[in-house]
């Protein structure tokens, strides 16, 4: 119950205890409570689906009963992104790396230390995928709203994405996807540059 184990660590230093092991599982599991509850504020702050979060701390915890994490990897905001991201692709709500990292609460967040924790993760639990069309059509949408594209770019987006993805079925989804949203952006009317200084893959 994670409410009693908040609870447990938050009168951690009243506890004495002789048992230097005993000491040692209780600040990991405090560990692990305190990432969860981290990893679930991400998460609401995302708008993300139960079953999503709930997906994320089962993967969330299994990593941590495989020590797959060691060192300063263990419980970093590298490894709760990452585990998010892929947890998203396997629901078949795929979102970005940086749609994620904006709400970790840690902007310096390098790119190479989530990818590192995305490759463990798929490496021990065999865990993320590919976008399919249609999650890619999505995703496109969603992009270009937040890029603050007009209707008519968004519209054009969609059209192409979905002919361009059944002419060129060996390559991504997510890099057909950001061509297409570019070469729209730049062709239309309003063009404002909205790729300047942006990255979401």
């Amino acid at each position: 119950n994670n409410s009693d184990m908040v609870k447990t660590c938050k009168n951690q230093r009243g506890i004495k205890n002789s048992n230097r092991a005993a000491k040692r599982k209780l600040k990991r599991d405090c560990d692990l409570v305190a990432a969860l509850l981290t990893m679930e504020q991400m998460a609401n702050n995302l708008g993300l689906a139960w079953s999503i979060k709930n997906h994320a701390k089962e993967l969330y915890k299994k990593a941590e009963d495989r020590r797959v994490f060691r060192g300063r990897r263990r419980h970093s905001r590298a490894s709760m992104v990452a585990c998010l991201y892929l947890v998203c692709q396997e629901e078949g709500f795929p979102m970005t790396l940086k749609e994620i990292q904006s709400v970790s609460g840690e902007a310096k967040e390098k790119n190479k230390h989530i990818n590192k924790a995305i490759g463990v993760f798929k490496k021990h639990f065999q865990v993320g995928r590919n976008y399919d069309k249609t999650q890619a059509l999505d995703l496109g949408e969603r992009l270009c709203t937040d890029l603050g594209l007009g209707n008519h770019v968004i519209k054009a987006v969609r059209e192409v994405l979905q002919k361009a993805l059944e002419l060129i079925e060996r390559s991504r989804p997510s890099s057909v996807l950001a061509a297409t949203i570019y070469m729209v952006d730049q062709l239309s009317s309003d063009n404002m540059m909205h790729f300047r200084g942006r990255v979401f893959f």
